[in-house]
């Protein structure tokens, strides 16, 4: 499997989710060879008196925070290829510039707010895993490196992505992987399942066992390691995900984003995000294009 990760850009703050992000980025570059950017974005505040004070001081504090960021992983042996303050909308920011840098894969903390308010208010996080269109590696959970792998797999390109992205670093972590394939039925009808219908879902539900166990082979051989242990179950998708990681912090969980759009995902919600709000350990997205198909989202372990 060729390397895939050339740059990484960790976005930074003074909070605890931060730290651990900045840990993880580092070890990450150490371990892949990757140049390391390191990026804090601070948000001007609208004052009727004192503007430019307010403004001078906000800088101040952030270029602190950065340069502090920034000597914690240099004292840890892994330097830093670059050093980035802005100014702006974090989300937008970190994003425009990811692609100043053409950055390879975007590593963000996460605050931990509670699982109501993350529901209603989202996060900065979360903003950026909507709007990037590479990898994002949501480090949560007070925990780095993790211990295990869980791969969500429904043989989409953004899956595949995040299954051989994962399966790389797992290589360079040590870590056992598990590939996970979701099928969730259709609901019964009110008359029930004719013979030849029952006998069409279980050809389906065979043919999806079949390609978990392809794709754990494909991945295999493409690390050119062992392959993950394929489990097929007949669940939701988020659920059978997270059900497969537990309540561990240890567990990264890897999965694809097929991109419902803002209306479809505020009305459907999406397979990673369920995932992402609810995960114990880091989770690793990797996103496709716009989902214009009008199929139904929630059916595989994918958005």
């Amino acid at each position: 499997m060729r390397d895939s990760v050339g740059k990484i850009l960790v976005a930074v703050d003074s909070s605890e989710g931060s730290e651990l992000a900045a840990r993880a980025a580092a070890d990450l570059s150490s371990r892949l060879g990757a140049e390391l950017h390191v990026a804090h974005v601070w948000q001007d505040i609208r004052s009727a008196r004192l503007q430019s004070f307010v403004r001078r001081e906000l800088e101040r504090v952030g270029r602190e925070v950065l340069d502090e960021r920034v000597r914690e992983i240099e004292s840890g042996g892994t330097e830093v290829a670059g050093a980035h303050l802005r100014m702006g909308r974090a989300s937008d920011t970190v994003l425009a510039l990811a692609g100043e840098i053409s950055a390879d894969l975007i590593v963000v903390g996460s605050r931990e707010m509670g699982q109501t308010k993350r529901l209603i208010l989202g996060s900065v996080s979360e903003g950026i895993l909507n709007g990037s269109t590479e990898p994002v590696l949501v480090v949560r959970g007070g925990l780095w490196p993790p211990k295990r792998l869980v791969i969500g797999d429904d043989g989409s390109a953004a899956a595949n992505q995040a299954g051989e992205l994962a399966l790389e670093i797992a290589g360079v972590l040590g870590l056992d992987a598990l590939l996970v394939r979701a099928y969730q039925e259709p609901p019964v009808p009110p008359r029930g399942w004719s013979p030849e219908e029952a006998s069409e879902l279980d050809a389906v539900r065979l043919a999806e066992e079949e390609a978990a166990s392809r794709r754990a082979e494909e991945l295999g051989a493409l690390a050119g390691g062992p392959e993950p242990r394929a489990s097929f179950v007949v669940e939701d998708p988020a659920k059978a995900i997270l059900d497969a990681a537990g309540e561990d912090e240890g567990t990264l969980i890897a999965l694809g984003s097929r991109g419902l759009g803002t209306v479809r995902r505020m009305m459907l919600g999406s397979v990673s995000q369920k995932v992402l709000r609810s995960a114990y350990g880091p989770v690793l997205v990797c996103s496709g294009p716009p989902d214009s198909s009008g199929a139904d989202p929630q059916a595989a372990p994918g958005d």
